[in-house]
């Protein structure tokens, strides 16, 4: 029983609890057929700010990753 996953806990109920509480302007921008592939460069109206920078190297490191 340990080695199964609740529902609680699922990577699904984990990702969609966590995209709930994004604002509509990021949600919109995210392609729920790729949720691991991040790409917010066409999202308007995002202030710059410290999360940017992780979110370029985050990109980054995930496109290095892949080739």
């Amino acid at each position: 029983r340990r080695n199964r996953v609740t529902r609680r806990n699922s990577v699904n109920s984990l990702r969609s609890a966590f995209l709930s509480t994004l604002p509509d302007k990021v949600r919109s921008n995210l392609d729920s057929e790729s949720p691991f592939d991040v790409d917010l460069s066409k999202a308007t109206a995002l202030s710059q700010g410290p999360l940017s920078l992780k979110i370029y190297r985050s990109r980054t490191l995930t496109r290095q990753h892949r080739q």
